[in-house]
């Protein structure tokens, strides 16, 4: 984020996302798959913009705290492209803010069998079973998983993604 951007209101920071949207002039149909758009094909268009989305949401989820306008943004993710993993997760963590244990832990499970190489979604799975549902056996069937997926332990991942916090 640029130093005007973090010193901005959340309508502000809001409002100048969705012009930066307009401009690039999404189109009404994703029908045409070879059609080039902004060097592009057109079936890779929402994908593009959903993780926009997912992107605005993540930094008014963090910046801002604004819950409800962070899950409006995950929900046109995955409106505009239901293949993001990152939407889903996104999803997951808002479900926990709202101690919505088993809809939290659904999000993180659609978002690692949307995309099974992201890391993020089984540590969140993972806590969410240890600290959120207290269901510590669904917690080591996690743990193991990331294991066999990802090589290391689960705990060491968290531990290095809550040092960049």
């Amino acid at each position: 984020a640029t130093a005007e951007e973090l010193q901005m209101k959340e309508p502000q920071f809001v409002a100048m996302q969705e012009k930066i949207l307009k401009q690039m002039h999404l189109p009404e149909s994703f029908s045409q798959t070879a059609v080039v758009f902004h060097n592009l094909t057109i079936s890779d268009i929402p994908a593009v913009y959903a993780q926009g989305y997912v992107n605005i949401g993540d930094y008014i989820l963090a910046h801002y705290g604004d819950v409800m306008l962070a899950q409006a943004y995950y929900m046109r993710a995955i409106d505009t492209y239901p293949y993001l993993a990152s939407a889903y997760t996104g999803m997951g963590y808002i479900s926990l803010s709202q101690n919505n244990c088993k809809m939290a832990q659904n999000q993180f499970i659609n978002a690692q069998q949307i995309d099974p190489t992201k890391r993020a979604p089984y540590m969140a799975l993972y806590l969410s079973y240890l600290n959120c549902s207290k269901e510590p056996q669904k917690a080591e069937e996690v743990a193991s998983n990331f294991s066999k997926n990802f090589g290391g332990s689960i705990l060491d991942a968290i531990k290095v993604t809550q040092g960049f916090h």
